[in-house]
């Protein structure tokens, strides 16, 4: 597979660690551990002890309980088995596209916005154009993630949500 270069991603690789003033950083400024902890009023010592006890393993497949129904929070009518974890938004973008898309679909969107369009031309060889999704907007599907709106890109984490059981 042969994907065009993702020109914006190299020059910010090359450019926005050593810049003064980064105004193309896709969110707003990450914020630290401290600060994670400081906002939630969560007891580090204690969230830290615990987690330390816990066991490296794959985890829930269908994701954390705890997480979903913190997902549903953000939503007015949403229950947990609504809700799909992801790798991302990325990752939930990449479910809905090899999901709900057939050869010969058109899906209209918005430009610019990131890569999808260029990946997934290749990835699922549909007829895909433009950047995002909006032409599924109908079925009521929402993708997210904590990157942008938590300022917590470094935890890659996202979701599907929707109430249609038969997208889900």
């Amino acid at each position: 597979m042969k994907i065009k270069p993702f020109a914006v991603e190299e020059w910010m690789s090359t450019w926005e660690g050593g810049a003064r003033y980064n105004i193309a950083e896709t969110c707003v400024d990450s914020v630290s551990l401290d600060e994670l902890f400081e906002l939630t009023g969560e007891n580090k010592e204690l969230f830290l002890q615990e987690f330390c006890k816990r066991r490296l393993t794959y985890g829930d497949i269908e994701g954390a309980s705890a997480f979903k129904e913190g997902v549903c929070k953000l939503y007015k009518t949403l229950s947990r088995d609504e809700v799909l974890s992801t790798h991302g938004a990325a990752g939930a973008n990449h479910h809905v596209f090899y999901s709900l898309i057939s050869p010969g679909d058109h899906v209209v969107s918005i430009m610019p916005t990131y890569l999808c369009d260029e990946v997934y031309r290749h990835l699922i060889q549909k007829d895909i154009w433009c950047d995002s999704i909006i032409g599924l907007y109908e079925e009521g599907i929402s993708v997210s993630s904590m990157s942008k709106v938590f300022s917590l890109a470094g935890l890659r984490i996202g979701w599907i949500a929707t109430h249609d059981g038969a997208i889900m």
